[in-house]
């Protein structure tokens, strides 16, 4: 959009005419167009800043030494030293929320065997979605021993069998340094966990699709049971403004504790109506022409305006661009996204004002080509980001990272 008058100029005086000719890596540039951009307010700016710079978010704790969304991934992840645990929210057939990133959850569970009735799909193409279980079933499940395979040969342990799918109150208790009990009756308890190093990391939580989860409402659900764990900063603030302390992560007991991030503009939109504007949150990008109104549509200045916009519009902070992986021969990856995050797309991203988690870093490689393109960064293999932002002089007085197989030994996998 052209600001054509003096005075249009001054009411849009938080936006950011960015000239789409200084492109410098392909000819999306568009010619010298002019494209207005949407800055944070100063309220915004502060929020933001509730964040540690640098962050690092130990994508589904990790996704590579151990079960991803599991006990096992999250106390790693919370040993490991990462600044939050990243998981993502659905809600169960009684309306709780559980920490599970695929709506079909055939394939990393064994719903075929226990529940072989809420098959929704066809015999050879199964459907086994969250929505359709209960906490209780849901519990049952076993959510670990899918990680026996031949892409995780190498850090399959028989420990991880069995493995629990979690609520959102077991992610807290594992962040504050707890770890699970399961009664013989399937109640669950909180006990301090013996091998809690002191990390408190905080959440980063994605309400994903509101298609998941049909008129429920979970970012209503989230907003009270945050509310209900103290850990809702909308309501209960926090004075300590230390994102380490003692050599310790200690994020999850500042502003900074919950962040939330979506696909879904929607979703966003209600997550700042129901947070007041007052919890950081991130718009995530991806590239997917068939999947409108939950992804971009092309790789384009005028698209990328189009969200960035939106979410300074509807109290985004953060935007979540998804990188792709630097690959060689022989390597593989959980990061197979178009690249979002270079050249003018990160400057006209930060031209907002936003600051940049982008998804997912799997190797230091790739960590290289784009740690000074953005301020933190979703990763699987956390003790691999914390070494790597250390050799950079960031994180300044955060932990030392362990050896990853030593944090696994003595959390007893």
């Amino acid at each position: 959009m052209k600001i054509k008058s003096l005075m249009y100029m001054l009411v849009c005086f938080s936006s950011f005419m960015f000239f789409t000719a200084c492109s410098d890596d392909d000819d999306n540039g568009g010619g010298g167009n002019q494209i207005e951009i949407k800055k944070l307010s100063e309220e915004m700016i502060k929020v933001r800043n509730y964040a540690p710079k640098d962050a690092i978010v130990g994508h589904r704790g990790t996704a590579f030494w151990a079960p991803e969304s599991t006990e096992a991934a999250y106390r790693w992840a919370r040993e490991a030293g990462v600044d939050y645990l990243e998981a993502d929210l659905q809600l169960s057939k009684d309306g709780i929320i559980v920490i599970v990133h695929d709506d079909n959850i055939h394939a990393k569970t064994d719903a075929m065997q226990k529940f072989p009735d809420k098959n929704t799909g066809t015999a050879d193409n199964p459907k086994f979605l969250v929505k359709d279980f209960t906490l209780a079933e849901l519990r049952q499940l076993d959510a670990g021993s899918w990680f026996n395979n031949e892409d995780h040969k190498n850090e399959w342990r028989a420990s991880y069998a069995g493995l629990h799918i979690l609520t959102l109150k077991d992610l807290v208790k594992i962040a504050e340094g707890n770890r699970l009990v399961y009664g013989a009756d399937g109640a669950i308890s909180y006990i301090p966990d013996d091998q809690w190093n002191g990390n408190v990391p905080g959440l980063y939580v994605e309400t994903k699709e509101p298609r998941l989860n049909p008129g429920q409402d979970i970012e209503k659900k989230l907003y009270d049971e945050l509310n209900e764990l103290g850990w809702n900063i909308a309501t209960k603030p926090s004075t300590d403004t230390e994102f380490y302390k003692g050599g310790k992560v200690n994020v999850g007991n500042t502003n900074g504790k919950v962040v939330c991030q979506t696909v879904s503009k929607e979703s966003l939109a209600t997550l700042n109506k129901q947070f007041q504007s007052k919890v950081p949150l991130c718009l995530l990008l991806w590239l997917d022409p068939n999947d409108n109104g939950y992804s971009m549509e092309a790789d384009t200045p005028e698209e990328f305006a189009k969200w960035i916009n939106y979410g300074v519009d509807n109290g985004a902070q953060f935007m979540g661009p998804s990188i792709a992986e630097e690959i060689t021969e022989g390597e593989g990856s959980s990061s197979t996204y178009d690249d979002l995050l270079s050249g003018w797309r990160s400057e006209l991203m930060h031209s907002s004002g936003m600051y940049m988690h982008p998804y997912t870093f799997d190797k230091v490689k790739t960590m290289e080509k784009y740690y000074q393109l953005c301020e933190g960064m979703f990763t699987n293999i956390g003790i691999e980001s914390i070494k790597f932002y250390a050799s950079k002089g960031k994180r300044q007085g955060a932990p030392a990272p362990e050896k990853a197989t030593d944090i696994l030994v003595r959390l007893g996998y």
